[in-house]
């Protein structure tokens, strides 16, 4: 008995661990996927509401263990300013200050993302300790999304909004400060090497795909804890 109760949940944990692990992998899939399309809509809309420079898919390092991956950052006459972007579906409670944000799909499936204001802004001050210049933050919703309460918090955007708010935060006044001409291009010049340097966009997808990884280490955590009391519970059933 004590060994069919051990196979049984051996089978069990085992199927279970395929499963969520092989989800996890396509869910992985599926999110860089919907970021590749995400971004390519933004920097078609940056492209088309035109007058600016920028650059894409920059992975920026200010010092040793401090990176970011920039999905764009565009230079205006008073700072630079990165452009974050979301391709999400569905409806978005949006948390304030550091709180979550809690998506839900029309399927029903419900997941909870750390704040793209935050993620935007320390973007930036990842930017502005490489480059020595002023750098201010903005998030752009490529998806269909629709916001719970009935409208974006300030500083989120839809792409039909860039050629309105983006000159704002690259030429007007803004609490990020602004810089010398000469300070934004000697900064732009450091970015356009990062850009051109070799194997840049290889390292950025990498980092992408860390970064994707780690959403699921609750999940494998969760197997983890579930394969111990699996042990256990075999254990327990031998010895009895």
């Amino acid at each position: 008995m004590s060994q069919l109760l051990f196979a049984l949940a051996s089978g069990l944990f085992l199927a279970g661990a395929c499963i969520s692990f092989s989800g996890l992998a396509r869910t992985r899939t599926r999110q860089l996927v919907a970021a590749a399309a995400g971004e390519s809509l933004v920097g078609q809309a940056l492209d088309e509401a035109g007058g600016m420079d920028r650059l894409g898919g920059l992975l920026v390092e200010s010092r040793p263990g401090r990176t970011a991956l920039i999905d764009h950052v565009v230079r205006g006459r008073a700072r630079l300013v990165v452009v974050e972007t979301k391709n999400w579906t569905g409806t978005l409670e949006c948390g304030r200050g550091d709180q979550p944000w809690r998506q839900t799909r029309r399927s029903g499936e419900v997941r909870v993302h750390r704040s793209p204001i935050l993620q935007a802004k320390r973007q930036a001050r990842v930017l502005s300790e490489f480059t020595g210049v002023p750098v201010a933050s903005l998030v752009v919703m490529a998806g269909r999304t629709v916001p719970a309460d009935g409208s974006y918090p300030k500083g989120v955007v839809i792409p039909s909004d860039l050629p309105h708010v983006l000159p704002v935060l690259m030429h007007g006044a803004h609490k990020s400060g602004s810089a010398e001409a000469g300070a934004l291009v000697s900064a732009w010049e450091k970015l356009v090497v990062i850009d051109s340097a070799p194997g840049a966009e290889r390292k950025a997808s990498r980092h992408a795909e860390r970064t994707a990884a780690r959403y699921g280490k609750r999940e494998w955590v969760g197997w983890t804890a579930m394969a111990i009391a699996t042990a256990a519970v075999a254990t327990l059933s031998v010895l009895r």
